[in-house]
């Protein structure tokens, strides 16, 4: 059973050597939200559509029976706050496969509150090397519309392992510029290959020629094995966590937390420092 990035062994672990690496992420939430508090005119979060390309296909559109769109304060983010105009302009609005820039799409409740944020949890799970790219629209009708896009990111997380949406595995820097069309390209746009479009398009990924184009970022986090029980003649890793008990020949970690029990068959009494109070030939 893998466990985050590195892995859980609830039995016994007998090998000759590991060394941890950090493994593939995956994510399974969307976060739109305004990291540094920034913005062209009020807090409102109000776009057009979202897509995200895997493998040539826009994933969210494909899985929108099934996703979970809504938006909250980022601090209580598990408490859906509606949506502007008496909850008419869902966050659902998004991922529908329409594009509408002149007309009201998914717009959050309020103008005037920093916090909110639209999330779209229930994504199937997905490794975030194989993204291509991610798209976002935004509402056109005017220009007080067009600039609330400034200051928003988008953050993907998985929780599985972080229920909370505290850890962002992957996200674009804060827009600053305001404009129409947007474009995060991700490991895998080297893969796509159906074209790009120079008009809006549900079929195609919009060409940077027509779009504001960056490259979102992908963060990385220290490798962890985590061990319930075992023995192994050599570990290597930046943390070690043993559950219940760990017999290794050789260990090289940074950080070791033992839960329950650590055997050993030696004890050393020496003097690290080389100080003493005067006894002759380093006596003890």
């Amino acid at each position: 059973m893998q466990h985050r990035f590195g892995y859980l062994v609830n039995e016994n672990l007998n090998v000759d050597n590991v060394i941890t690496y950090e493994k593939d992420k995956h994510f399974n939430t969307l976060v739109i939200r305004r990291p540094t508090g920034a913005t062209g005119f009020d807090f409102a979060i109000n776009l057009s559509e979202l897509q995200c390309w895997v493998n040539g296909v826009n994933i969210l559109a494909l899985n929108s029976s099934t996703l979970i769109g809504y938006f909250a304060l980022f601090t209580n983010n598990d408490t859906d706050i509606g949506s502007f105009s008496d909850n008419t302009n869902p966050v659902s609005k998004i991922y529908d496969d329409i594009i509408l820039p002149l007309d009201q799409e998914a717009r959050s409740p309020a103008n005037s509150i920093v916090e909110q944020a639209l999330i779209i949890k229930n994504i199937p799970l997905t490794k975030i090397d194989d993204i291509q790219s991610l798209v976002s629209y935004n509402r056109t009708i005017n220009a007080n519309s067009q600039d609330r896009v400034i200051g928003l990111a988008i953050e993907l997380y998985d929780t599985r392992y972080d229920a909370n949406i505290e850890t962002i595995l992957a996200q674009t820097n804060p827009i600053t510029i305001s404009t129409a069309v947007y474009r995060f390209d991700l490991p895998s746009i080297d893969t796509y290959s159906l074209g790009s479009s120079s008009n809006n398009s549900i079929s195609q990924i919009i060409d940077e020629f027509s779009s504001e184009k960056e490259i979102a970022t992908i963060n990385t986090f220290d490798p962890v094995v985590n061990i319930t029980g075992g023995f192994c003649n050599s570990l290597n890793t930046n943390q070690l966590i043993v559950n219940e008990s760990l017999s290794c020949n050789t260990s090289n970690t940074n950080q070791l937390i033992v839960n329950e029990n650590l055997f050993f068959n030696t004890i050393v009494i020496r003097r690290p420092t080389f100080l003493t109070n005067g006894l002759a030939n380093g006596e003890i």
